[in-house]
């Protein structure tokens, strides 16, 4: 039978695992003494570090219990605001986004005592799970708050980046929409694919900020998002959708050929556009960044290379 003491020395060992990475290791630990010894006075720790650790594991859904009964404990402290501000992200990234929103405005409401720190980040996920649920708009007024809070902060660079991120991803839902079904008339197509070039150029300008402000964490996976796209964009302006109505093989060879003319100068355009914007960012920001632009300028060469 496990004692005081042994779960004592139990949960050192389980915490020296979590910190050398060995989360498997530690997780199982942690798991004994939560089964062997519930009255454990460390009880409340072993809870927090085995929602911790499922998350290192990528085991979201077994990380949200002993988050939750952590939080729920310590409601209304710095302590539980803060584990409550990670099973908000725990439900974002399980796109439990109505669960997300709950966890937010929990840590945003009054009646919490959570640290500035952590009731603007709450801010942000709040933002994102309103994207999540393509509530556009509200998400944007929740990251307009953000920035309206932290005006003139330099001490918030982490979150800046994350709320910058959440931004792009906003606008990368709207350039998504471009060219639209109904809108498919072969007048219309050049203008949507145009519209779509401009709004991927306001998503890069949102990335670049973020950049500036650094967040390795979550730069690399923006980037990805932004690249991938960009990619699509590029697949539109050499392979634009057919025109509406039947055509002959004919009629359809000759309007490819036409609108792949003119698609090729305006996309260049936008490509060209990208990359002037992207250049002078890697004199000002720290070299260590500069593999995140990288990322961006990768998808803008790529599309011009290809078509040419």
């Amino acid at each position: 039978m496990l004692t005081e003491e042994g779960a004592i020395l139990l949960e050192k060992k389980a915490r020296t695992a979590f910190g050398q990475g060995k989360y498997s290791e530690s997780v199982m630990i942690f798991e004994q003494i939560k089964k062997e010894l519930p009255s454990f006075s460390g009880n409340l720790r072993v809870h927090l570090f085995l929602g911790l650790t499922y998350r290192r594991l990528g085991k979201l859904n077994q990380a949200i219990n002993p988050l939750r009964y952590y939080a729920e404990a310590l409601s209304h402290t710095p302590e539980g605001s803060r584990a409550l501000l990670t099973l908000a992200h725990t439900y974002t990234d399980l796109k439990k986004y109505h669960e997300a929103l709950w966890a937010a405005e929990e840590i945003i409401s009054s009646k919490s005592r959570a640290p500035e720190v952590v009731q603007l980040e709450a801010v942000i996920v709040k933002g994102r799970a309103w994207l999540g649920l393509k509530k556009v708009k509200r998400s944007k007024r929740a990251i307009d708050s953000f920035f309206i809070k932290t005006k003139n902060r330099s001490d918030l660079k982490k979150l800046k980046a994350q709320a910058y991120l959440l931004s792009m991803d906003m606008t990368l839902y709207r350039c998504e929409k471009y060219p639209k079904s109904q809108k498919r008339a072969e007048i219309y197509i050049r203008e949507q694919i145009k519209e779509r070039g401009e709004c991927l150029l306001e998503a890069l300008v949102q990335y670049i900020y973020a950049v500036e402000q650094g967040n390795p964490n979550l730069l690399l996976q923006g980037g990805q998002r932004f690249k991938s796209s960009f990619q699509k964009y590029n697949y539109l302006c050499k392979s634009p959708p057919k025109p509406p109505g039947k055509r002959t093989a004919k009629q359809l060879r000759q309007y490819r050929e036409e609108i792949s003319k003119i698609l090729k100068t305006d996309c260049d355009q936008v490509r060209n556009r990208g990359i002037a914007l992207l250049v002078p960012w890697y004199l000002k920001v720290p070299r260590d960044f500069q593999v995140y632009l990288d990322q961006a300028s990768y998808a803008l060469e790529k599309g011009r290379n290809h078509e040419e």
